[in-house]
C-alpha cells in the first residue's frame, strides 16, 4: 500500500496513512464518507494509531461490525484500554450496527484518543452519490475523509454506483457509461466536496481500492 498527500501542487509519498491525512495531536474526532472501503480504510487507521492511542470506531449509519465490537456498551468502554481499539454502537437489523446515542458518543469522545466515524452507507458498492439527507456528518467532526473505490474503473456505472440514478439526474452521468477517473471526480465534486465545503472544515479524498491510495488534502489542491 502506497500512501501520498498532496502538497504544493504534487503528490508527496507518505509512510503512514496519518501523515496522508495530515493527522495532527489536535485532531480527535474524524467522520470518513463515500464509498469504497470506508470501513476497511478506518480499521487500518485506527491499528496504524491503536500502539499509541486508544481508538474508538463507531457510526452515525448502519455499519457492519467491526474488529472488537462488544454489545455491552460499558464494558467495551471499560474495555478500551487493554483493546485500544473498540467498536461502539448499539445492535440494528440485519445484523447492523447502529448510531449509539449522544450519551454514549458523548462518552466515547472523552474516553478515546480517538474516535473513527462511518458517516454515510453505500451498500458496499465502490462509488456514491448521496442524498440530501446524507452523509451524516456529527456536530463534533474535525476533519472528512471523502472515500472512493478505484475498483469501479471501467465497470458500468449504474453497476458500481449507489444513487447512480439520482446522479444521472443530478450531473448528467449515462447509467450504462464505464467509469472513468473523470466519472470519478464529478461525484467527489458535485455529491461531496461542494456540500461539504460549508461546514468549513479539512477535507481530505482517498481513492481506495487499488495498489496505491492517495490521500488529496482538499485545502491545498
Amino acid at each position: 500500500m502506497l500512501n501520498a498527500r498532496f502538497e504544493n501542487g504534487r503528490l508527496k509519498p507518505c509512510q503512514i496513512l496519518s501523515e496522508a491525512f495530515g493527522l495532527i495531536p489536535e485532531t480527535h474526532i474524524m467522520s470518513f464518507v463515500g464509498a469504497g472501503g470506508k470501513s476497511s480504510l478506518m480499521l487500518a487507521l485506527a491499528k496504524e494509531e491503536a500502539s499509541e492511542k486508544s481508538v474508538i470506531i463507531t457510526t452515525t449509519t448502519r455499519i457492519v461490525p467491526v474488529e472488537n465490537y462488544i454489545s455491552d456498551k460499558d464494558k467495551a468502554l471499560e474495555e478500551l484500554r487493554k483493546r485500544r481499539i473498540i467498536t461502539l454502537a448499539d445492535p440494528a437489523e440485519h445484523g447492523k450496527l447502529q448510531y449509539p446515542g449522544d450519551d454514549y458518543f458523548n462518552r466515547a469522545i472523552a474516553a478515546a484518543d480517538l474516535v473513527l466515524i462511518e458517516a454515510d452507507g453505500s451498500k458496499q458498492l465502490p462509488l456514491k452519490f448521496p442524498a440530501t439527507h446524507e452523509p451524516v456528518i456529527h456536530s463534533s467532526t474535525q476533519k472528512i475523509i471523502i472515500v472512493m473505490g478505484l475498483s469501479a474503473l471501467g465497470r458500468p456505472f449504474s453497476d458500481v454506483c449507489q444513487r447512480h440514478q439520482l446522479a444521472g439526474e443530478v450531473i448528467g452521468i449515462p447509467k450504462g457509461e464505464p467509469v472513468s477517473m473523470n466519472t470519478i471526480e464529478q461525484l467527489l465534486i458535485e455529491g461531496y466536496l461542494k456540500p461539504l465545503s460549508t461546514l468549513n472544515l479539512p477535507l481530505h479524498v482517498a481513492l481506495n481500492q487499488a495498489d496505491k491510495i492517495t490521500a488529496v488534502d482538499v485545502d491545498e489542491a
